[in-house]
């Protein structure tokens, strides 16, 4: 019996999660990978003799899209292949005691969906595990370049009027087939309250379990993280904790109304009021009890009476860590391995949670260095803030680069986790990363972007501090049109204008907003069009975050 290094990867993560319609589909997809994990995880014990873990760093860990670990087989090959036979079955058992229909054609979606790559090298002692680690890593991300996409299980059909029929593809996993019993063009009446889907949701295998499964955990909708953004500005614990137990009541008791989408109301003075979430649906069968409805009217009154206005925008925060492949490689044996792994998930990812609820989010995943949360947009950037402070205190060396999309309440959840990704990307492509890339997409589109850096010093032109200076300008009075204006300036300006030209348009645009103190005067950095362009940038996506917070 030989010793090998085995390094298995799943997923894909990303879009496994991201394929969601509603947010209790984003967490529930999170929490299916993690059984994933776990899966394969209790198969390698089965498989493998005198097991070392190293990532997870013990088997009752959670384990992200990969495992790692050192153990005694004969037969590497089927020991990863049993690993991957024991998370199809897993699912299929998970599938079917939901008593989900088609298990069948379910279990072979899934089997086609799930990506899994693995590698081993024999590993003869500790001295030789960085080279094994180099090499095992080099061999999956190979096997990765070359992978093959199976083809997607096909339904049988159904025979009706002399012709085949067959269902409609998933509308959040195109490349498989709907498995919900269909009447004509709609999902059949007595399926849609049992699997909790609307007359055209033609929902995978995946898809369905991910939305038929009940969390403990209770995971707000899009529209009660925008709601949990105005009541936090009450300043007021006990009020935001009543409403928080009035939402977990109400996914309890599968309340039809929701608790966000109730304390917007129907008030045709507030933004987009009468719509709903876009992870909710209309239903009429079981609605909130009427002393309920009016703890949160009372809420609203209060939020009114306050000058405290209602906005249907929170944001998507994607982090993910800097450096972390130069900090692995510099580890020596499967033990420093093993700590650094520990310490990654005890002092970072174990915490998260609590920060981003401190924050009055929600996470959806936080595994290693990647993190994915809902959040309002009054509190996204501190949580930001917070957590890059947290990563850059747990794993000296690294930092951490944060996407924040501020997208609207119906706005499609893949699309916004989408956007919260590119954002990530942008600030990892800044010089040195360590970077905050906030996006703000607005519903009639013009979507505006600027890039902070973490660790920028005060008098520099992108620093963060001098960002939020411009969120309490906004509160202070400043005109609302004056970075619109000032872009329009930009441009209509010559590339390489003479020196005088940009602070004189500049002044001649804050004369007109008569704007006082030293709001006339421009950053002294602000000397060309592509400057000038840069701070419309930053007082245009400042203004967006503070639009509406107070009236």
């Amino acid at each position: 019996m030989s010793r090998y290094l085995f390094r298995l990867s799943y997923g894909p993560v990303q879009p496994f999660i991201a394929a969601s319609r509603r947010t209790r589909d984003l967490r529930n997809g999170s929490l299916l990978l993690l059984e994933i994990g776990a899966w394969m995880l209790n198969e390698a014990k089965t498989a493998g003799r005198d097991i070392r873990w190293i990532f997870p760093h013990e088997p009752s860990a959670a384990a992200a899209n990969v495992l790692q670990f050192v153990a005694d087989t004969d037969d590497p090959a089927g020991l990863v292949a049993a690993c991957r036979e024991a998370a199809v079955r897993g699912f299929r058992e998970q599938y079917e005691r939901q008593n989900l229909p088609l298990p069948d054609l379910a279990t072979r979606q899934f089997d086609a969906y799930l990506q899994f790559f693995a590698a081993w090298e024999p590993l003869a002692s500790d001295a030789d595990y960085p080279a094994a680690n180099r090499a095992v890593g080099a061999r999956l991300a190979a096997r990765k370049a070359l992978r093959a996409f199976p083809a997607a299980p096909s339904h049988q059909g159904e025979k009706a009027n002399g012709r085949i029929h067959y269902p409609p593809k998933s509308p959040l996993l195109p490349s498989l087939d709907c498995v919900l019993p269909l009447e004509g063009i709609e999902v059949a009446e007595s399926a849609q309250d049992r699997y909790l889907v609307d007359p055209y949701e033609f929902l995978d295998g995946i898809s369905l379990l991910k939305r038929r499964t009940k969390s403990d955990t209770p995971f707000p909708s899009t529209l009660t993280v925008c709601a949990y953004g105005a009541v936090s500005q009450l300043g007021d614990e006990d009020a935001m904790a009543r409403f928080k137990a009035l939402v977990a009541e109400a996914q309890r008791s599968d309340w039809d109304e929701d608790p966000g989408e109730l304390l917007f109301g129907k008030s045709a003075d507030e933004e987009d009021a009468g719509e709903q979430a876009n992870d909710q649906r209309k239903r009429t069968t079981h609605p909130a009890p009427q002393d309920k409805k009016d703890e949160i009217e009372a809420i609203r009154r209060r939020l009114r009476d306050a000058g405290i206005g209602l906005r249907a925008y929170y944001a998507v925060l994607h982090a993910d860590g800097d450096g972390m492949g130069r900090r692995l490689s510099q580890l020596q044996t499967p033990d420093e391995h093993r700590e650094f792994s520990r310490t990654l998930a005890e002092c970072f990812a174990d915490r998260v949670p609590e920060i981003v609820g401190r924050h009055h989010g929600a996470t959806v995943y936080a595994g290693g260095d990647d993190v994915l949360a809902l959040l309002p947009a009054e509190t996204a950037i501190d949580c930001a803030v917070e957590l890059n402070r947290l990563f850059r205190e747990a794993v000296p060396g690294c930092t951490l680069s944060v996407g924040l999309a501020i997208v609207h309440a119906h706005h499609s959840l893949q699309h916004a986790i989408g956007l919260s990704r590119e954002l990530e990307a942008r600030a990892k492509s800044r010089e040195g990363k360590n970077a905050l890339a906030i996006g703000a997409y607005p519903r009639n589109g013009g979507e505006t972007v600027v890039c902070l850096g973490f660790d920028e010093q005060d008098e520099s032109p992108l620093s963060l501090s001098h960002f939020r200076e411009h969120l309490a300008k906004w509160k202070e009075g400043i005109p609302r049109s004056l970075p619109y204006d000032l872009r329009d300036e930009a441009s209509r300006l010559p590339r390489h204008p003479l020196p005088w030209v940009v602070p004189g348009a500049y002044q001649r645009i804050v004369q007109r907003k008569r704007l006082q103190g030293a709001a006339k005067l421009p950053p002294g950095w602000v000397k060309d069009r592509d400057s000038l362009q840069r701070y419309a940038e930053h007082l245009a996506v400042a203004h967006f975050l503070t639009r509406g917070g107070s009236r």
